[in-house]
């Protein structure tokens, strides 16, 4: 969740992933709030998820970078990660099962 977050506040503000945040005392502040209030809605649903076995965080890290990289004007890596939840919506089981065997 929290690279998720943190790929959609760098679309947002174009600026790359690997970038530390501002110095100054007010863009700094935008930063953390681009990252933070998102997985502070998102946060209660998060154990719900890993109890039920689903696989709602995986897609969004997915597509969450997918976006990211678009931004980037990377598309053939970002086509690759739209790819993903279309793998993950019903063979998941099968997916586990064979990373963990």
């Amino acid at each position: 969740m929290f690279l998720s977050a943190h790929a959609l506040a760098c679309a947002l503000e174009g600026r790359p992933s690997y970038e530390a945040p501002p110095s100054e005392k007010d863009p700094r502040r935008r930063w953390w709030a681009l990252r933070s209030i998102p997985i502070l809605i998102c946060i209660t649903s998060v154990g719900t998820d890993f109890s039920r076995g689903q696989v709602d965080l995986v897609m969004l890290a997915a597509i969450s970078l997918a976006i990211y990289f678009a931004s980037r004007e990377q598309g053939l890596t970002a086509g690759v990660l739209l790819s993903v939840p279309a793998g993950c919506d019903q063979k998941w089981r099968s997916v586990e099962g064979e990373l963990r065997g």
